[in-house]
């Protein structure tokens, strides 16, 4: 089972990540604000014959704006960035759950809006092809919410010091898609998991979906 912790900020009018209580479920995340959206546009929620997917287009590296000599290099281009973009799909963060559950969802998000507990719960079991997920308020976390608070928060440690170690082993690192040197998968992250840093390691702050 998957969870994010939350805490409510009075002074930011919502519900914020708990410090030491990070966490690598960015569906969950992305979850949250399909919820509560903002106005970045990123998360994205299609309603397809009773299935609802949410994703987040931060998934994805943005293509480099390149003026191209020829059609065929610019057919190229896209052909090799489908390619990325295909793959990296299929491995990215994403929920899929009934259109039911996802209005049942909202209907207790609204709830909670409503009643301002201290805390919010989001969960995901992944574990079928559709998703089932919850959200509870509470004004204080259980023994049991603090240990699976801190497994997630280790957890997230530990891809963090992955993908930095990840990105500072390439001589040109971008964030922008510029050719197939540039594809970044999850694979490719985990291959660093066990290594341990040499040197100095630049922190490199993933944005969390707020």
């Amino acid at each position: 089972m998957k969870k994010i912790f939350l805490k409510l900020n009075n002074v930011l009018a919502g519900y914020w990540i708990i410090e030491d209580a990070g966490s690598r479920n960015f569906e969950l995340y992305n979850l949250y604000l399909a919820l509560d959206p903002i106005e970045d546009g990123q998360v994205q929620v299609t309603d397809y014959n009773g299935t609802v997917l949410i994703w987040s287009l931060d998934s994805f590296k943005e293509s480099a704006q390149i003026e191209f000599q020829t059609d065929k290099e610019k057919h190229d281009f896209d052909r090799s960035y489908y390619k990325y973009y295909d793959k990296r799909w299929k491995e990215m963060p994403k929920i899929e759950v009934t259109s039911k559950d996802y209005q049942d969802l909202k209907v207790k998000w609204t709830k909670i809006i409503e009643e301002k507990p201290e805390y919010v719960i989001f969960s995901l079991d992944d574990s079928g092809p559709i998703h089932t997920v919850d959200v509870v308020g509470k004004n204080e976390l259980s023994e049991q919410d603090i240990i699976d608070s801190k497994q997630e928060h280790e957890k997230f440690l530990r891809y963090e010091k992955a993908i930095n170690l990840y990105r500072n082993s390439l001589v040109d690192y971008s964030d922008v898609w510029r050719s197939s040197a540039d594809d970044e998968y999850d694979s490719d992250i985990e291959k660093h998991y066990n290594k341990k840093s040499t040197g100095w390691i630049k922190t490199i702050k993933r944005k969390l979906g707020f």
